[in-house]
Formats: C-alpha cells, sequence, structure tokens
C-alpha cells in the first residue's frame, strides 16, 4: 500500500495497518533497535549492524548478483541543465564537493544511516541512466500501467546496460 512517506510507511507499519512497511533505514532503525520492527533487508550492499547489535541484511544477501547495482534508490542528486556556462557547473560542483566532505554532513550522514556515494561527471551521468534504464525495465516487466519502456526514453534495457554505455554522441562535460 503506497503512502505519502517511508515515515507514514513506518508509522502505518508500528500501529499494524500494515503487515510490512518500507521506508529508509534512517526510519526504521530506531524501531529496530527497540524490537519494535522486524528487519527483512535494506538495500544497502552490506548489511547494517544497529547500536543494539541487531543486524539489518543488505537484499545482497538474498540476491548476490545485484550487490554492484546497491544501493538502487534513495538518492540525492544536484541537476544543473547542460548548457549552463562550464565554469558555472565547476564552481555549483567544487561547493557541493566540500559541503559533501565537511564534518557536519558525515555526521548527519552516519545518524541517518545514509550511504555516501558521491558522483559527479561522467559517473554521475553513468549512473543516473543506469538508474533510469533499471527503472523503467522494471516497471515494464511489473507491468505498470503507462509507464514507458527503456527503448522510449531512448536506454537500453537494464540487462543491457554495460554493452550500451556510452551511448552514441555523449560527450561528457570538460570538469
Amino acid at each position: 500500500m503506497p503512502y505519502g512517506s517511508g515515515q507514514a510507511a513506518t508509522l502505518a507499519g508500528l500501529n499494524a495497518e500494515v503487515d510490512v512497511a518500507g521506508g529508509g533505514v534512517h526510519e526504521h532503525i530506531q524501531f529496530v533497535d527497540s524490537g519494535d520492527l522486524i528487519p527483512l533487508q535494506q538495500t544497502g550492499a552490506t548489511d547494517i549492524l544497529t547500536s543494539s547489535g541487531k543486524t539489518m541484511p543488505s537484499l545482497a544477501n538474498f540476491l548476490p548478483g545485484i550487490r554492484e547495482q546497491l544501493p538502487p534508490n534513495g538518492t540525492y542528486d544536484i541537476g544543473i541543465r547542460r548548457d549552463t556556462p562550464i565554469e558555472i557547473v565547476r564552481q555549483v560542483q567544487s561547493a557541493f564537493l566540500m559541503a559533501v566532505d565537511s564534518e557536519v554532513f558525515n555526521a548527519v550522514a552516519e545518524q541517518q544511516r545514509l550511504f555516501i556515494d558521491v558522483k559527479v561527471g561522467e559517473s554521475a551521468d553513468r549512473r543516473a541512466a543506469e538508474l533510469e534504464s533499471i527503472t523503467a525495465t522494471m516497471f515494464q516487466d511489473l507491468g505498470i500501467p503507462g509507464a514507458r519502456s527503456a527503448e522510449e526514453l531512448g536506454l537500453p534495457a537494464a540487462e543491457a546496460f554495460d554493452e550500451w554505455w556510452p551511448p552514441e554522441g555523449y560527450e561528457p562535460l570538460p570538469l
């Protein structure tokens, strides 16, 4: 059952409105520690050991072949128009990297159990296209009404992504 947020889904699980609740690790971890929720899996590439010693198992334990694709979601992205002058792109990238490297950011990320995997330039372009391909393929496989196929988006199916990248005509920004 869809909820407006992971927090709302977590509360629905705690209130026995649903049998299984999905959300972010940061929304569940305190309730896993208290024993109010039992962790089935989380989508980080490795298990998470909580402060009380409980394990939140990685999805890779159940689907080992997916480990390289984890985490598949929960990203915080900064996008900028591709036609933005390169000097402005460089300034934004520099400020972003400085912020991500700050003690404050890392303390919040650790507290929230966020996975830090910074990508800029070509690696960010590749990952964004890869996630779009994976999502489109999954939505098609699930038969989601109105979902556009990877092909309609100009992307390969997820299983063909590595052979496709980089796409014809792609030029990374000169950062």
